[in-house]
């Protein structure tokens, strides 16, 4: 008898650095690091795996078109955070990926300690 053939993942499924400690690699991180590892920028990740058609979590399922780089763009900041986005990033690349536990490098662990509302700025900001 022929043993199964194990699922293939369509990324390549990366080890998150540091987990664990409080070096922990970010999930924005995280997704450079694996379009870095297939050649590819994180634009050009994103819109062709992340939002593939073979993925049912899309990242994009509710922004087709031109709303898809709208969507990418406007709600980047958050990725990291605690609400609904980081949720379906951590769901898209776990499927995208065969890993589980992404959501380590996010605050999701912290969801119930802090309050979503202005724990990002909504606008780039930097020191002078």
């Amino acid at each position: 008898m022929v043993p199964p053939i194990p699922k293939r993942s369509r990324l390549y499924s990366l080890e998150p650095m540091n987990v664990g400690t409080a070096e922990v690699e970010s999930l924005t991180g995280y997704v450079a690091r694996i379009a870095e590892a297939h050649c590819v920028t994180v634009s050009d990740l994103v819109g062709a795996e992340l939002s593939h058609p073979a993925c049912p979590t899309s990242l994009f399922t509710s922004y087709p078109g031109k709303g898809r780089s709208n969507f990418f763009y406007t709600q980047l900041y958050s990725v990291n955070g605690i609400a609904d986005v980081p949720r379906k990033w951590v769901s898209v690349l776990e499927s995208a990926t065969l890993r589980q536990g992404l959501s380590d490098l996010t605050l999701l662990v912290f969801a119930d300690l802090f309050s979503e509302s202005h724990l990002f700025r909504n606008a780039s900001a930097w020191c002078p």
